[in-house]
């Protein structure tokens, strides 16, 4: 009895889900995640901002396999679904470019070195290596860079020391140590490249910098800035990408902003905050997206924008495609609003015919204004959802109050509380996670039904009441 139970519930929700699948993963930003890493101290940039937004774990890890003392500093090029991540960590304060000599920052260093001497361990044998680098600055200028690559199979620690040629011929004030895992000036490298360095120190010296940590042992807590469940960027830094309580529905909403950035000729240039849900195109392909089987629809939110610039706009844009090849879409720009304006952007496939998912991608400004003039406009947008799914099947008659929850949010179990004008007769209750997934389904046999939490994460889920065809009442449902 009870696995015929579960699998009319597990039946129930895949059937559902044809109706749940039109809904905008994370639409209402209400879902925020931050990670946590740990990076050696004095080494505030790295490859793990980057690693965490292809959706892996941190790339530049402590470990206690230490040449000397407790710790020592482990760094592993990863492969994504779209991409290869060499792992890296500079002790420079930006790293905006590919380039070490050209990053601010580094620590404080008054004397000549000769060289870099240190101890590592690497897996490769041959196409790949490992790289270590100085740079030498004076009044926040490099005059003089040293990188060296360090390659073969060491599977127990061995010595590096390299003679800095040519030798410097003056003191800097400011110097940068950076080391990868594969060989990032020539290619992303090879998955699974792994290089663990210990005991580093520059030769012909008479004091090590005060900050450069080579050995390792000390380690600093980071975590990376609040990125919207569900969405990606480019942006490793997360910059232009924030969450803001200025919310039209809920307690956060998406605010996205122009700031200055570099090109890749490093020139100081106007660049979006923009998220996507969904890769970027490979001619008319495009990979990601969720699933939308609409082949008429809007797309429906609500924004504010303030651009800096009084001739900057805003766009949003959705593509639809159908095995893997686009069918159709929309894009929108978006006008200065000091209020939150609800916008419909409708939604077609050239043929007619359903697509089966959809790809949307959401920019501070247009991407071709790359003056500073346009830095600062700032978007604000709530509430993204497609208008299908908002009125699909529902009883309007039925009240505002007249299906409920509470408390809502709650923390180990709430209440579904129905008037008994209405009839329950066959009612079911339905809860989705952001993504569309049916994760939660009950028959609803009394008026007050208790919900569990169970075994579902803190968070926001949705939830249908249906009676047959007929979508009783939607709604959002929170879980601290």
């Amino acid at each position: 009895m009870k696995r015929q139970l579960s699998l009319f519930i597990a039946s129930t929700c895949a059937l559902t889900m044809l109706s749940a699948q039109n809904i905008v993963p994370n639409g209402s930003f209400e879902n925020w995640v931050t990670k946590s890493y740990e990076l050696p101290a004095n080494y505030p940039v790295s490859s793990v901002n980057e690693s965490f937004l292809r959706g892996i774990v941190s790339n530049v890890e402590k470990t206690t396999d230490a040449y000397q003392g407790q710790y020592a500093v482990k760094l592993t090029t990863l492969k994504s679904a779209s991409d290869t991540i060499g792992a890296w960590f500079a002790n420079a304060s930006d790293a905006e470019g590919g380039d070490p000599s050209s990053w601010p920052g580094g620590i404080a260093y008054n004397q000549i070195p000769k060289g870099i001497k240190g101890y590592y361990k690497y897996n490769v044998e041959k196409k790949d290596s490992a790289l270590v680098g100085i740079v030498l600055k004076k009044n926040g200028v490099s005059y003089a860079h040293y990188y060296y690559a360090l390659g073969g199979i060491h599977t127990t620690y061995s010595p590096f020391e390299f003679t800095f040629n040519p030798e410097p011929t003056q003191a800097p004030d400011t110097i940068i140590f950076v080391a990868t895992s594969s060989n990032l000036l020539v290619f992303n490298g090879i998955p699974e490249s792994s290089a663990t360095f210990d005991n580093v120190s520059l030769t012909g010296v008479t004091s090590q910098p005060e900050l450069l940590n080579g050995d390792f042992e000390t380690w600093t807590n980071y975590s990376t800035s609040p990125r919207p469940a569900a969405w990606n960027s480019s942006d490793t830094d997360n910059n232009g990408i924030l969450r803001t309580t200025d919310a039209y529905v809920g307690n956060y909403a998406l605010e996205l902003r122009t700031y200055e950035g570099r090109n890749d000729n490093n020139q100081l240039e106007a660049q979006n905050g923009w998220i996507q849900f969904g890769q970027n195109m490979n001619g008319n392909n495009f990979l990601g997206g969720f699933p939308f089987n609409q082949a008429h629809d809007k797309l429906v939110f609500y924004y504010k924008y303030a651009p800096h610039n009084p001739n900057d706009k805003a766009n949003i844009y959705i593509l639809v495609k159908r095995n893997g090849s686009w069918v159709g879409g929309n894009g929108m720009l978006l006008t200065t609003s000091a209020n939150y304006q609800y916008t419909e952007l409708s939604i077609n496939t050239n043929d007619g015919l359903a697509p089966d998912s959809a790809y949307i991608s959401i920019n501070s400004s247009d991407w071709n204004n790359k003056d500073l003039s346009y830095v600062g406009a700032n978007l604000k947008i709530d509430g993204l959802a497609f208008k299908s799914h908002i009125q699909h099947n529902q009883d309007i008659s039925i009240a505002n109050d007249a299906i409920k929850f509470y408390p809502n949010p709650f923390k180990v179990s709430c209440a579904l509380v129905i008037q008994p004008e209405i009839d329950i007769t066959g009612a079911q209750l339905h809860i989705y996670s952001v993504l569309g997934a049916c994760v939660k389904m009950q028959l609803v046999i009394s008026y007050k039904t208790t919900v569990n939490k169970e075994n579902l994460l803190p968070g926001t889920y949705f939830w249908e009441v249906t009676r047959g065809d007929t979508v009783l009442k939607q709604g959002k449902l929170i879980i601290k």
